[in-house]
């Protein structure tokens, strides 16, 4: 059983998508962090996993120092096969800090702040 400790919506990877992306931050009872998205306002199919913190870390500490990576690399976290779930959930952790924008490349992201996850404090 997991409890939602924070639920939002973030806009797209894609500026010119007026959809939203929606999901919940997700807290076990042994404390463990899960990402879930729950919802697409501009369409395209979604995975609703329970995408574990420390497998998304794990995914990041991967990347070699500052190195540009695409939304690919979280791609072994889903079970369903939409192809939207990566780029999904590369927005949410753009919009929770996680990552950020690229500077030179349009699509890709480099990793911001790996511990921005685990600073978030159940909701009162």
């Amino acid at each position: 059983m997991t409890t939602i400790i924070k639920s939002g919506q973030c806009s797209m990877l894609n500026r010119q998508s007026k959809g939203k992306i929606h999901y919940d931050i997700t807290l076990n009872q042994s404390g463990e962090r899960f990402i879930r998205l729950t919802k697409s306002t501009g369409g395209g199919f979604l995975s609703q996993d329970d995408i574990a913190e420390s497998d998304i870390s794990a995914c990041l500490l991967a990347i070699k120092g500052n190195s540009h990576f695409s939304s690919t690399i979280f791609n072994p976290l889903f079970i369903g096969k939409s192809a939207n779930n990566a780029a999904f959930l590369a927005a949410v952790l753009r919009a929770e800090h996680v990552i950020s924008k690229s500077k030179t490349h349009l699509y890709k992201h480099t990793v911001l702040n790996l511990d921005a996850l685990a600073l978030l404090k159940p909701a009162k």
